[in-house]
C-alpha cells in the first residue's frame, strides 16, 4: 500500500492528516502543491477537484482518492 498526500503549507487539515498518519504509523508521500504547483492537475484528474488535502491511497484493489479531511474513509481504507 502506498499513500501520497497533495497538501500545502498554509492547510489546517493537511497538518491535522499528516498528525493522524504519523500516530497510526503510517508511512507516506507528500506533494507540496506550493512547491509543485504543476501537479495541480494530478490532483484535479483524480477527483475533479483541486482541493488539499487530496489523499491516495493505492492497495491491491486499485487507486482510492479522498477529497478534503475525510478521516472516516481514509481510516477505512488504510483498515483494509
Amino acid at each position: 500500500m502506498t499513500v501520497t498526500i497533495f497538501s500545502r503549507v498554509t492547510c489546517g487539515p493537511c497538518k491535522q492528516l499528516k498528525a493522524y498518519l504519523q500516530s497510526k504509523q503510517v508511512q507516506y508521500t507528500e506533494i507540496d502543491l506550493d512547491a509543485n504547483p504543476e501537479r495541480e492537475k494530478d490532483v484535479v484528474a483524480l477527483t475533479g477537484l483541486l482541493q488539499v488535502p487530496t489523499t491516495l491511497i493505492v492497495d491491491e484493489t486499485g487507486p482510492h482518492p479522498v477529497s478534503g479531511y475525510n478521516l472516516p474513509r481514509i481510516a477505512a481504507l488504510l483498515n483494509k
